[in-house]
């Protein structure tokens, strides 16, 4: 695979630092229009509210530019893993269903943050 050990080792610890101890209640990607459920309730909010992937990624921005999309995706599916394991559900309101359901297509995910993370550096939004 895509491995760069050096910088998932990086990534883990930036994952358990601070910043994603004490994630935003919300994290939407544009892409999408989703809602995440974390443990403390639910939150609503549009235009990717991404705060700890933009710190992460304005350490990283010209190395994540130069990146090739394999390594992208292994950031992006790491990401996910580490949010799930902290117990957020990925959620959309569903027509179909009258409510919200939950987003079990990981490929759909993890293109979602890959997009809010392109449009984090385009925008040079860095909370």
């Amino acid at each position: 695979m895509y491995e760069d050990d050096e910088f998932l080792a990086e990534l883990s610890l930036f994952l358990e630092s601070p910043i994603f101890q004490s994630p935003p209640e919300v994290f939407l990607a544009p892409a999408i229009h989703q809602i995440v459920r974390g443990r403390s309730g639910v939150a609503r909010h549009h235009i990717g509210n991404f705060d700890f992937l933009h710190r992460f990624l304005r350490a990283y921005d010209e190395r994540y530019r130069s990146a090739h999309n394999g390594r992208k995706r292994v950031l992006a599916r790491e990401i996910l893993d580490r949010l799930r394991d902290a117990g957020y559900q990925f959620i959309e309101y569903s027509k179909v269903h009258q409510g919200y359901i939950e987003i079990n297509n990981d490929r759909r995910l993890v293109n979602s943050i890959m997009h809010s993370m392109r449009d984090a550096i385009k925008s040079r939004i860095w909370i």
